[in-house]
């Protein structure tokens, strides 16, 4: 039995407060808080349960314990009642009160058939167990004490590294791991904190005292004699030592005197069928070649991190802790770092490198200068912002774009590959500096990176470099990071671009025939690269795409590429520049969209994928329903009049229908804005006024009232009918092109002309400024009989 020992009252108001309690549970030899609550006093008494409740309006239960099924009720102290669970699970309630907690435990002891008074407060039940008291406070986040740090590590002092204590260091270093491991899989801050605590204990006392340095003294004299026991265990424990985790315990296996002999413990896996050859291979097989010649210190350091990486990656290649490897990462990044800085201090580093670079062109040489600017370039990633400019600067300076630039032209798909890996991690935070660098190249008459990028774009024959390449032209010509203090920076390449390299880029969409993935895979993906590259520049580049478009007439192109349907790959890609086109509304755009005849094949497209709802369907639909939703009136007339009947049997989606039914309102719309217009012109006047200009009028037109034999007869009773004020509402016949509608819905002219379903559509209401003054006349429109 383990005591509890009292929570402190916090509130000295004993009617508040009865029955609020802390519930703990003991587990792994501690005490463990679940949480805040009220016992119920009701439901002891009616259903024999201990019940604790959370506070709050909306309780829960938290805990629920059938007296009759738990054992072992014992009453410590004035507040703290303990017992056994039916799953043998020890529990305790600390009261706030002692009052509460002697009513529940009068409740209990009832049920129990027990004495309250013989149990209560027996504090001579407890014998030797007392030395594992744990203090409970009242309301307070249960936390070990400094006491049981104390404890703690007087149970993980390790003995004296002996090969006859080899197997307990192996018990506790591994206990010391695992609690580690075990606490980084649950949110129980007390048992991180122990873990933590745990592994810092073990890793102190093997750093003190050349307890570590005995260690490999004894591995040294284990491996001469062959004692395969004594390894093993020494391979358990070191492989524990560092899954602790601990970096002081790697800067202590790391030292130059030690990194070899650690490789060497962990080359006796008992897992391996035969010893592991680690350090073999660091010496032999593993070669060294150094390209420029370094410090003394940056090279000894170059060989540590190299060493650590091995580690990392083939030592401990079966260890998966993420908090492991995670640590070892990020020492061989800082590692890295400091090798950069170190050389980037020197100064004559870079420049040598390019030199290097530059004089070579084939043979060994030129292959380890090229490994050794990758290297560099990949451990520059980690430089903070400002150093990292600095470096790029500097080899941009001694002409490394230059190198990159012929690299892409090489014939070896592996060495264009690498030049483009050095320009992403360039561009991924410096892409000014690469643009001032075309400029700069623009302006010297000499061949920019861009020009070189589009060339290796036209002739590139692997796909993976395809997307490689675009991805990098796409980076360069991303205006969105370019503020307006660099409008004409951006301004002046944008010009540059259109007018060196865009035609050259495009050029495989003004074939006459389209590749199919069939034929060659390759320049079917090239195309499909430049017909996503136009929908990427069209938004951003705004004046100089829509001039290019208009200009180079790539509309028809489109046309062309989606009237050959050979591939639905490439019938998307045009379709998403026609989408990018509507999305911009300009008015430019649309009268081309309808002059290159952009929307035929598209129609024929979306009938032929009606039921295979595929990206095609999808992509087409949605242009069309953006059409519909901004009611461009240009595209909607031209849709429904050309394209209607084709529409009429399409019944997997209602955009084609709703779209031709905006059609129809807007030709209703127009009709009576026409109609409101020829009204405000005949009634805007008083009469009085119209005769007073009769006679300029006959003057005007001799043939005023000269009989129009365009009239029927109904039009002339009409005008000639003079008990108009008195008579029925006349109707107003619409056009015969008009649509038909239902007569139920058919609209009527009053103070409003029409009522139409969208909310985009505008009210078309007489204003009062302009009602007739003499005479009210009433229409009334009858669509019913009207046709489409």
């Amino acid at each position: 039995m383990v005591r509890v020992r009292e929570a402190k009252e916090l509130d000295d108001d004993e009617d508040e407060g009865l029955m609020q309690v802390k519930l703990y549970s003991y587990v792994d030899s501690e005490w463990l808080m679940e949480g805040l609550g009220q016992v119920q006093p009701d439901s002891l008494l009616a259903n024999q349960e201990l019940e604790v409740l959370t506070e709050g309006d909306e309780p829960q239960v938290i805990h629920l314990s059938k007296v009759p099924e738990c054992n072992g009720f014992q009453r410590q102290g004035e507040k703290v009642i303990v017992w056994y669970g039916a799953g043998t699970k020890q529990w305790a309630i600390s009261f706030q009160m002692a009052g509460g907690c002697t009513d529940i435990w009068e409740m209990i002891c009832a049920i129990k058939e027990m004495d309250p008074n013989a149990v209560s407060n027996n504090d001579d039940a407890w014998g030797e167990e007392e030395q594992n008291e744990v203090d409970v406070e009242s309301h307070g986040d249960a936390r070990p004490d400094e006491e049981r740090f104390e404890q703690e590590e007087q149970k993980f002092d390790l003995p004296s590294m002996e090969l006859s204590n080899l197997e307990e260091i192996e018990r506790l270093v591994k206990e010391a791991a695992e609690t580690r491991r075990e606490a980084q899989n649950k949110m129980d801050k007390d048992l991180r904190e122990m873990a933590k605590y745990k592994c810092e204990a073990v890793c102190k006392q093997v750093s003190e005292n050349g307890y570590f340095e005995r260690m490999l003294e004894l591995f040294a004299m284990c491996e001469d004699l062959s004692d395969e026991d004594s390894l093993k265990r020494l391979y358990s424990i070191m492989l524990w030592l560092v899954m602790t985790a601990e970096a002081q315990m790697y800067e202590l296996m790391f030292q130059e005197e030690h990194l070899d002999r650690v490789i060497g413990v962990l080359e006796y896996d008992p897992s391996l069928p035969e010893k592991a050859e680690y350090r073999d291979n660091l010496e032999n097989t593993i070669k060294f070649k150094q390209v420029i010649p370094l410090p003394e210190g940056t090279l000894d350091l170059v060989h540590k991190t190299f060493r650590v990486m091995y580690f990392k990656d083939v030592v401990l290649s079966k260890v998966t802790d993420e908090t492991v490897l995670g640590t070892l990462s990020t020492y061989v990044t800082f590692s890295g770092v400091d090798i950069v800085e170190r050389l980037q201090e020197d100064g004559t580093f870079p420049k040598q490198l390019v030199e290097c670079l530059q004089s070579n062109h084939d043979g060994e040489d030129y292959k380890n200068s090229i490994a050794l600017l990758k290297e560099f370039c990949n451990m520059a990633k980690s430089l903070q912002l400002v150093q990292k400019e600095a470096l790029y600067k500097t080899l941009i300076h001694h002409g490394m774009l230059k190198i990159l630039g012929s690299w892409l032209d090489a014939d070896s798909a592996k060495l264009r590959r690498e030049g483009m890996q050095i320009l992403l991690g360039m561009l991924s935070q410096h892409t000014f500096l690469i643009r001032k660098s075309i400029l700069s190249a623009k302006k010297g008459n000499e061949e920019h990176l861009l020009k070189v990028l589009v060339r290796a774009f036209g002739k590139e024959t692997n796909r993976g470099n395809l997307m490689q390449l675009m991805g990098i032209i796409r980076r360069i010509l991303s205006t969105d990071d370019m503020d307006s203090k660099q409008n004409v920076e951006k301004t002046n390449l944008l010009s540059m671009f259109y007018s060196d390299c865009m035609d050259d880029l495009i050029a495989p969409l003004f074939q006459d025939q389209f590749p199919t993935i069939r034929e060659n895979l390759v320049d079917h993906e090239r195309l499909y690269h430049i017909l996503g590259f136009l929908s990427f520049v069209i938004p951003p580049h705004s004046y100089h795409s829509k001039n290019y478009v208009l200009s180079k007439s790539i509309l028809r192109r489109l046309t062309a590429v989606m009237t050959a349907q050979e591939s639905k790959v490439l019938v998307l890609g045009a379709c998403r520049v026609v989408g990018t086109i509507v999305g911009m509304k300009n008015e430019f755009y649309f009268r081309n969209m309808v002059k290159s005849g952009v929307f035929q094949p598209m129609i024929q497209a979306l009938l032929a994928n009606e039921n295979k709802l595929n990206l095609v369907y999808s992509c087409i639909l949605e242009i069309l329903e953006n059409i519909r939703s901004g009611n461009i009136k240009l595209l909607v007339t031209h849709i429904a009049e050309t394209y209607g009947k084709q529409l009429e049997n399409f019944k997997t989606s209602s955009v084609p229908a709703d779209l031709i039914l905006r059609h129809q309102k807007n030709i209703v719309k127009t009709y009576h804005l026409m109609l409101l217009g020829v009204l405000i012109t005949n009634f805007q006047n008083p009469e009085e006024e119209v005769s007073d200009k009769e006679g300029e009028d006959d003057k005007r037109d001799p043939n005023r009232y000269r009989r129009d034999t365009g009239m029927d007869e109904e039009e002339e009773n009409y005008w000639d009918d003079e008990t108009e004020e008195a008579g029925p509402a006349t109707e107003i016949q619409p056009p015969s092109d008009l649509p038909s509608f239902p007569s139920e819905k058919a609209p009527t002219f009053k103070r409003r002309l029409v009522d139409y379903d969208d909310e985009d559509d505008d009210d078309c209401v007489f204003p009062s400024a302009i009602q007739p003054k003499k005479r009210q006349l009433t229409f009334k429109t009858n669509f019913s009989q009207a046709t489409s």
